[in-house]
């Protein structure tokens, strides 16, 4: 058999050889660069063929063989989170191994008439009750992780303080009482400031079931000021000390009770201190 060698053929061109001859000739076709042709083709009986030649570069094809990186894990910054009606809460995904080819992932969340989220990982509240924002990447490998949101009414973090006879006293933001720095809904983990006309009075945390809030009055401090030790009182009948008392007032997730301690970080999920000055 004949054979007619073609030279230098560009990737992916379609070469037509057409011979008058009765013998059959086999096409094939070569690389001056060490490049690899995949193809060849007969030509028998005076037939045209067409030959494809697959030129690829051995470079290109180690390229082309390279081993995708696939994602290993999804980690969130929170596992559990608490927001009010309206809030939001901005959600950060981690994506393992940091190589990995494609880093995109996909935010849902089960229950959009609580809490919905962006496409960037923003929870926002839309109304009380709980649900689950999952964060899955989109690379196929199924890894994801899931933050449970809790959301509640709006006025959920009002503290209210009531003198003796039912009058409610203001919250300040600084201990200088300045009419600028009265707040209308409290912060967690945040320090207040109040001023009594009684040494009687009571606090009123206004949600749905009060059993889960406690006050605690601080009986001694560290060094640098901070409470170092806090006794359980009535929230209804907080008897104040003469010049000021520091209130420690907590929201917890479940009751506490025998099995579920009041120190327990996991189980609270807002507190809030408020010292009270005997103004008399």
């Amino acid at each position: 058999m004949e054979k007619l060698k073609l030279i230098k053929v560009i990737s992916g061109l379609m070469v037509v050889a057409s011979v008058s001859i009765l013998n059959p000739i086999e096409i094939y076709a070569t690389e001056t660069e060490g490049n690899s042709v995949q193809s060849t083709d007969t030509i028998v009986n005076n037939v045209g063929s067409e030959l494809k030649v697959n030129s690829e570069k051995e470079s290109d094809k180690s390229l082309n063989n390279k081993d995708t990186v696939s994602v290993t894990g999804v980690m969130l910054n929170e596992s559990s989170a608490v927001i009010n009606q309206g809030d939001t809460l901005k959600l950060k995904e981690t994506v393992l191994p940091s190589n990995a080819d494609n880093k995109k992932v996909t935010w849902k969340s089960s229950n959009t008439d609580v809490a919905r989220v962006s496409s960037n990982g923003e929870v926002k509240g839309i109304s009380e009750g709980t649900t689950t924002i999952t964060c899955t990447a989109n690379d196929g490998s199924g890894r994801s992780d899931t933050c449970k949101v809790t959301v509640y009414y709006s006025y959920y973090n009002k503290i209210g303080l009531l003198n003796k006879d039912g009058s409610a006293m203001e919250l300040y933001s600084d201990e200088n009482y300045n009419s600028n720095n009265i707040v209308s809904e409290a912060k967690n983990k945040r320090t207040y400031y109040a001023k009594a006309s009684s040494d009687n009075i009571s606090v009123n945390i206004k949600r749905l079931d009060e059993k889960y809030i406690k006050v605690f009055r601080a009986t001694s401090y560290s060094d640098i000021g901070e409470v170092r030790k806090a006794k359980l009182v009535d929230n209804d009948n907080i008897v104040l000390d003469p010049g000021t008392t520091t209130l420690i007032i907590r929201v917890y997730n479940n009751k506490p009770d025998s099995s579920i301690k009041y120190e327990d970080d996991n189980n609270i999920l807002n507190e809030y201190e408020v010292k009270v000055e005997l103004d008399k």
